[in-house]
């Protein structure tokens, strides 16, 4: 093997090595807060190692989809066992970011029919129409924008969105 080719195979090797790394370190941020976690994540060293491994191939959307589908099933079973939760009073569009988390998590099938049916949405909400309002299929993308684009992301920083996640 000539020196360039063995160059180029250990470079893929080095390549394949990190993008497994950081594709499991996405998987194992908080979903308790999670756009401060995506923030954190976002404008760290592994953030920079995703964006530059995206910017050349090597990790795709479906890679960051997936790893990010982990991270928001988690936070819907947070979310819904929260708004379940009679102490603490909320209702699914309480929070903005719970809302559409739960809206993902609704459309996905995360929820059974069983689980959908304890949710008590107010303003006379079907579930349907709940999903409609919250658009949660988009989630998993305005958080890949946050991720890659940390100063340009769709969301707002709100301390309250965080705050109250430690509740």
């Amino acid at each position: 093997m000539e020196l360039k080719q063995y160059r180029e195979v250990m470079h893929g090797l080095r390549d394949n090595k990190l993008k497994k790394y950081v594709l499991s370190e996405l998987r194992g941020i908080s979903s308790v807060t999670l756009f401060l976690s995506i923030d954190t994540f976002a404008s760290s060293k592994k953030g920079e190692i995703l964006k530059e491994l995206y910017n050349r191939g090597v990790v795709t959307d479906t890679d960051i989809e997936e790893a990010l589908k982990h991270v928001v099933t988690n936070a819907a079973q947070i979310v819904y066992k929260r708004i379940l939760n009679e102490n603490l009073g909320l209702y699914p569009d309480t929070l903005e970011t719970y809302a559409k988390i739960l809206a993902y998590a609704i459309e996905e099938g995360i929820l059974n029919k069983e689980a959908i049916s304890k949710i008590h949405f107010d303003h006379g909400e079907t579930p349907e129409e709940f999903c409609k309002r919250y658009g949660g299929g988009k989630i998993m993308k305005d958080l890949e924008d946050r991720l890659l684009n940390p100063r340009t992301g769709k969301f707002e920083w709100q301390t309250s969105e965080y705050v109250t996640s430690y509740v």
